[in-house]
């Protein structure tokens, strides 16, 4: 399998710093795309770091658990809602749109930690419809 540094020729940060976000792009480098998680790509969209893969991996993550989240249930959708739409290409745009609908009529039978939770779900839901048409 390929990682990240070879498919897109990219160099490790060697800028002497070891914060966690230097440390962590570091080992985001050595990943494949399959490795990537849900907490990768929230990172890699926040910071602007191949944010089409991101996006891309982040949909097909949704897709396999639309209600999971590495932080609280449902936090996939939440970061699905802060990417730039120019970062989602027509065949993503239709495969979200027809599981957002489907999902806008049944994330109420799934079991949410609390009401807050569930109604922060809808709302992204709503939000990433309207945002990719």
């Amino acid at each position: 399998m390929v990682t990240l540094k070879e498919m897109y020729n990219l160099e490790y940060s060697n800028s002497g710093v070891k914060s966690s976000l230097i440390l962590w792009y570091n080992r985001l480098l050595d990943k494949t795309y399959e490795e990537l998680s849900e907490l990768d790509v929230t990172r890699m969209t926040r910071q602007g770091i191949l944010v089409d893969i991101a996006t891309k991996r982040a949909v097909e993550l949704f897709s396999f658990q639309p209600y999971k989240g590495e932080i609280l249930d449902g936090s996939l959708i939440e970061v699905l809602t802060t990417i730039d739409i120019q970062h989602f290409s027509s065949d993503i745009k239709n495969q979200l749109r027809e599981m957002l609908e489907f999902i806008s009529t049944d994330y109420e039978n799934f079991e949410w930690l609390d009401e807050n939770s569930k109604i922060n779900y809808h709302k992204n839901i709503k939000l990433m419809l309207n945002k990719i048409g």
